[in-house]
């Protein structure tokens, strides 16, 4: 499965930020602020940018997040 590489943050105004990693189990991700500075927050604070996802691979992604729910 296709990833995302961004998050838009709630938390900071709505600024884009590249993915470290997706913590599934936990409902968490964590994202590079800047260099050497990661941040790892609930999925609740962000949005995932899907712009570079195919339509296919969008739908495949948003599916394995609702059935964590």
């Amino acid at each position: 499965m296709k990833e995302p590489r961004f998050v838009r943050s709630r938390l900071h105004g709505g600024q884009i930020f590249p993915i470290e990693k997706i913590h599934y189990r936990t409902r968490q991700v964590t994202m590079r602020e800047k260099p050497g500075v990661f941040n790892t927050i609930d999925f609740k604070y962000v949005e995932f940018v899907l712009s570079d996802m195919a339509p296919h691979e969008k739908e495949t992604f948003q599916r394995a997040l609702a059935a964590l729910r």
